[in-house]
């Protein structure tokens, strides 16, 4: 091995343990380093929409984000709505600061910086009247084929389901994914209850009357992002306003 690739190997493995460290730092120094936090784009981020996304990661995130210019001093910058799959590559390049609502999974968790969860989201199966019944519960899914959306996550077990073919298809977003429902291309899709919409067409869709997962919510932060040292005083907020006394035992 060459003097030159030993090196370049050393700093790539001090940039990557660099890149996943968090500085403790007071709120002035914190400031300076990161005085406003870029957050991914979504339409739900507006806060005039709270009062129809209450009990909802959504609302819970709406609430979060809120809280940190009101008790941190620190700047919100809401980027502009943008499919979600494009959202994780901004993170990665460090183009965004954090995406809230984020679904903190294994394989993200080797790859951003999370903070506590601060919501704990009841994912459900939607469907056709005809089928609802036929498609209740996880061990029906791989008798049927579903729309996902394109990089999303639905828990560990049902991820690793929609890795098998000839099972779904991803979409960009929750109007593809409903206007293929609708159009009998997929049989069904996963959602939370506040990530379908108030779509005038979900009308003619049924929900499942128990949740088939429960998936833990958190912010995710990039490890190129500054605004990662925010994580600390993040969380005190978290478990202040957000964790019950299950949460933090």
């Amino acid at each position: 091995m060459s003097r030159n690739f030993a090196f370049l190997i050393c700093l790539f493995i001090n940039f990557s343990s660099s890149a996943q460290t968090i500085i403790e730092l007071t709120a002035a120094d914190l400031i300076k380093l990161c005085p406003v936090i870029k957050v991914g784009g979504g339409d739900w981020l507006d806060i005039e929409q709270l009062d129809n996304l209450r009990g909802s990661a959504s609302g819970a995130s709406i609430l979060l984000l809120h809280k940190l210019p009101e008790l941190l001093d620190v700047k919100i910058q809401y980027e502009p709505p943008t499919p979600f799959a494009r959202q994780l590559i901004q993170l990665d390049q460090g183009q965004l600061d954090v995406i809230a609502g984020i679904y903190p999974t294994k394989e993200r968790q080797q790859k951003y910086l999370f903070s506590h969860n601060y919501y704990y989201e009841k994912l459900f199966i939607f469907a056709k009247p005809n089928k609802i019944d036929r498609i209740a519960h996880f061990s029906d899914l791989e008798n049927f084929f579903g729309g996902k959306i394109r990089a999303a996550s639905y828990g560990v077990e049902i991820d690793e389901l929609y890795k098998r073919p000839n099972l779904s298809v991803a979409v960009n977003n929750q109007t593809e994914r409903l206007g293929l429902l609708l159009k009998d291309r997929v049989d069904y899709f996963i959602g939370s209850i506040s990530s379908v919409g108030d779509s005038p067409l979900m009308k003619d869709i049924s929900i499942s009357q128990k949740p088939i997962y429960r998936q833990a919510v958190a912010l995710g932060f990039s490890p190129l992002s500054k605004c990662k040292n925010w994580i600390p005083k993040i969380n005190g907020i978290i478990e202040t306003h957000f964790m019950s006394k299950t949460d933090k035992n």
